[in-house]
């Protein structure tokens, strides 16, 4: 297992809270949203309940008449980083909600019933209130980054840097992903978030007394990450600190909540080896 050290602080887990955006977002709230899975006693209980409530969501969404797929499962998300494929799974995420995203989830307790007489086929039934949030704008075409200074492979051991110019000021949320895992690179307690120029090149880490140092896991060979920066035209999002590692789904599904118009995710692939 990888991890990103910095010279002199840790890592911590991100805790939410988002302001909302009354004028570019309609709530519309949703009590009968249904998700259903099929599956055979070779798939966990564990995993068909996590595709029920991918698919409760999915059915919200329409509901709400967004009409775009919704990626939000762990257990697709652990899939994916298991077979090298961050950026495939953040782009079908992104495009997934260009229209909407969901909030105050609420799910029922799972019901089971075999669908056949010989039982080896049972589903799984999840209902789901939440609140979908439509969005009343679109992305902003002009709002784009150039990253640089990035490479595909690093040694154990390397620093990591990079550079970012941007078309558009904007604040900066960058994260690294590594499996099911999650780490929190800037901001951090030594380096805050400012704004960022349009124009202007900015190198990381803004602070020339930090490191930020790659860590292969001994037992390992060559891991595959991904580096996610999330630029916001605003700073109505806020973060509070809290413990070691978050959630990749938690990146994505924050996300999901800010108008298109106000945000722009880029994301690079690397493998750190011996």
């Amino acid at each position: 297992m990888i991890r990103i050290i910095l010279t002199i602080f840790l890592f911590h887990l991100l805790n939410i809270t988002i302001l909302s955006w009354p004028d570019e977002i309609e709530e519309i709230p949703i009590k009968n949203a249904v998700g259903k899975h099929k599956f055979t006693a070779d798939v966990s209980k564990a995993v068909a309940v996590e595709r029920a409530k991918e698919k409760a969501k999915l059915d919200a969404m329409n509901k709400a008449g967004t009409g775009e797929d919704i990626i939000a499962s762990e257990t697709l998300i652990s899939n994916e980083s298991s077979k090298g494929k961050y950026k495939d799974f953040f782009s079908s995420f992104i495009k997934s909600h260009q229209r909407g995203g969901l909030k105050n989830l609420n799910f029922s307790k799972p019901k089971y019933h075999f669908v056949d007489e010989e039982k080896s086929f049972e589903e799984v039934t999840i209902e789901l209130e939440c609140i979908v949030l439509k969005y009343k704008t679109s992305p902003d075409p002009v709002f784009t980054a150039s990253i640089g200074r990035l490479k595909s492979s690093y040694r154990d051991g390397d620093t990591f840097e990079f550079n970012i110019n941007l078309t558009q000021r904007a604040y900066l949320w960058a994260f690294l992903i590594n499996g099911s895992r999650g780490y929190r690179l800037f901001p951090n307690e030594y380096e805050k978030s400012n704004i960022l120029k349009a124009g202007d090149e900015y190198s990381f880490p803004m602070d020339k007394k930090l490191k930020y140092t790659l860590e292969l896991n001994k037992a390992d060979k060559v891991e595959g990450h991904l580096l996610v920066l999330v630029f916001l035209k605003n700073d109505k999002v806020k973060f509070n600190l809290s413990q070691n590692n978050i959630s990749p789904l938690s990146i994505l599904e924050w996300y999901s909540l800010i108008p298109p118009d106000q945000k722009l995710i880029e994301y690079r692939e690397f493998q750190v080896i011996e």
